[in-house]
């Protein structure tokens, strides 16, 4: 039995990018502490704030394949800084706590796919994702998810643009401070026009 050939790809990507709030949506509200309780309930009672802030990152994300099999695992190294009122904000995008004066955010995400479609055309891949959010200042705020993903092409053209994708996951949570029960993922995407 042949397994085929084994390609991997190291991708690094660095950035600094500017973010600004409007505050809507409970965005970037100041909390007193990391211990506070920050789910969306008690974000429904605090009034978001406008802010600005910046965020530096660098990522690493390794792809490999054997066969049908393919792994893309990336990390994320982040130092946000954002100006709430509050000596910690809700930083809206990982959905945690951050010192408003400056924090370092660490992310992962982690995917396992096998092709189940017939032929090469990859047309349907089921697999594993795991994400986790950890601010190593915070530990009591890390986060993790685990569960199936669904990756399904819906053809070769459809809505004017060339091989849209549809993915699904189902994501219940494992570890996380103020979140409970399942998040879910639905997304179309699109590998050319």
């Amino acid at each position: 039995m042949t397994l085929g050939s084994v390609m991997s790809i190291l991708e690094v990507e660095a950035g600094a990018e500017w973010a600004g709030f409007f505050g809507t949506f409970s965005n970037v509200a100041s909390f007193p502490s990391y211990d506070s309780d920050f789910s969306d309930e008690a974000r429904d009672l605090i009034d978001g704030e406008a802010a600005t802030g910046y965020r530096l990152r660098v990522s690493p994300t390794l792809h490999m394949a054997l066969g049908r099999l393919a792994v893309r695992s990336s990390r994320s190294v982040e130092r946000w800084r954002l100006n709430g009122r509050g000596p910690c904000c809700y930083e809206p995008f990982r959905g945690t706590l951050i010192e408003g004066k400056g924090d370092t955010i660490l992310a992962g995400s982690t995917l396992l796919l096998a092709d189940l479609s017939e032929g090469q055309n990859r047309s349907l891949q089921l697999g594993v994702l795991h994400d986790i959010v950890h601010v190593p200042n915070a530990p009591q705020s890390r986060m993790q998810r685990l569960g199936p993903f669904l990756a399904k092409r819906l053809g070769r053209r459809r809505f004017g643009v060339r091989e849209p994708v549809l993915y699904v996951a189902v994501l219940p949570y494992l570890e996380a401070p103020n979140r409970g029960g399942v998040a879910g993922l639905l997304a179309l995407g699109f590998s050319g026009f």
